[in-house]
């Protein structure tokens, strides 16, 4: 298991990062790094559980571990999704955390990321999170 950390710096305050990660239209759109049709499904709120998916409804469910609007999200996933219906909790993916934190100086707003991995996942997300951040920068920074 790897633990991924990723950091990158918007040029917008972090309310409007937040809605670029957390709205549920935008999400699809920064998110089209990892799959073309990811979404979400489900309330983004303290231990409420979520799933992630793509077009097939296949993904990963997790729960909201912490929920600190315009601060921090963080999501502990339990097990993986296969053509929408939820698989028993995995022992690859299952219990990693997933955290998003926002800091902000003089309306810069710096996220950082940080995923558990199992490891051959680890150049995979590596590989992939960039091309998301340039998405999200994009979506944050336009007025």
């Amino acid at each position: 298991m790897n633990t991924l950390k990723f950091q990158t710096q918007i040029n917008a305050p972090k309310d409007r990062v937040w809605n670029a990660l957390w709205d549920p239209a935008n999400y699809r759109e920064w998110t089209r790094a990892f799959s073309d049709s990811s979404h979400f499904d489900g309330e983004l709120k303290q231990c409420k559980e979520i799933d992630f998916l793509d077009g097939d409804n296949n993904g990963m469910y997790a729960r909201v571990e912490t929920f600190k609007p315009n601060e921090q999200m963080a999501f502990r996933h339990v097990g993986e999704i296969r053509a929408g219906q939820r698989q028993d909790p995995s022992t690859e993916w299952g219990n990693n955390l997933e955290s998003y934190s926002l800091s902000e100086v003089n309306g810069r707003t710096t996220l950082d990321v940080s995923v558990d991995a199992p490891d051959e996942y680890a150049a995979q997300m590596n590989d992939i999170f960039p091309k998301a951040f340039a998405n999200l920068k994009a979506l944050a920074e336009k007025h």
